[in-house]
């Protein structure tokens, strides 16, 4: 069982770009994330902590006790709570665990898979078009499955407004100030927009990728895992797919 939870681990650690170069104290956060959302440990330990960094013959820090209960107080000196004080352990908190998933989103060894959905359809498009899915791919094949989400409705958007954009009726999504809507009024303009026909499928599909999407982005409680992101894989790819092919991209070039 060892031997398992160390190849896990050092798989995790592989994973993420320059570990060996991060500092000590971020190395320690990102153990504390393994812990937590891919081994699912509910309480964490300064025991269980400094286990994993001898499981990988890595040293950490010293006064690991100190560094965790310090970073457990509300915002201290500007600093946002990292860990939340649980009976005899700790808990990340919700807002820096989104921070973590990020950042191991952007620093991660990049391969981007088709295993979401194929990123031949955004190819054509647009870099920063293409970077989000790459965010998207990438935390799906490496089990951050709320990040995956996240970024999968910040892809969305994305979409539609470029849409609405295309088409020169960006008006549509727009409220008094000129700003845009946010996604549920986004995706109703465009299921009620005439200037296009979308497939049943897309109609259909639109807003229960949303109502997931929105579960990881909003609910404290819900942790995405891989058979809520398999649920909508299909769908996502057919919405993904129409949208670009409305926008036609390459006819910008």
């Amino acid at each position: 069982m060892e031997n398992m939870a160390a190849e896990e681990l050092e798989g995790f650690i592989a994973r993420i770009d320059k570990f060996e170069e991060y500092n000590a104290s971020l190395q320690v956060d990102l153990i504390f994330y393994y812990l937590q959302t891919i081994a699912k440990v509910d309480i964490i330990s300064t025991k269980s902590i400094k286990s994993c960094f001898e499981l990988i013959n890595h040293p950490t820090l010293s006064s690991l006790a100190w560094y965790l209960s310090i970073n457990s107080r509300k915002k201290t000196k500007g600093k946002s709570q990292k860990f939340i004080k649980s009976g005899e352990g700790y808990k990340i908190s919700r807002s820096y665990e989104a921070e973590l998933s990020l950042l191991i989103g952007v620093h991660v060894k990049k391969h981007v898979s088709n295993n979401l959905f194929p990123f031949e359809i955004v190819k054509e498009t647009r870099g920063y078009i293409i970077k989000v899915a790459e965010q998207a791919i990438i935390a799906y094949d490496h089990g951050i499955y709320d990040a995956c989400f996240v970024m999968t409705r910040k892809l969305l958007e994305i979409l539609i407004i470029e849409l609405f954009e295309r088409t020169k009726i960006e008006s549509v999504i727009k409220n008094a100030n000129g700003d845009f809507y946010f996604l549920s009024e986004l995706i109703d303009k465009l299921l009620n927009e005439t200037t296009w026909n979308l497939t049943r499928n897309t109609k259909q599909s639109l807003p229960a990728i949303k109502k997931i999407g929105d579960l990881s982005a909003h609910n404290r409680r819900f942790i995405a895992k891989q058979v809520d992101v398999d649920k909508i894989k299909n769908e996502l790819r057919v919405v993904v797919e129409e949208l670009v092919l409305l926008i036609d991209y390459p006819s910008w070039k």
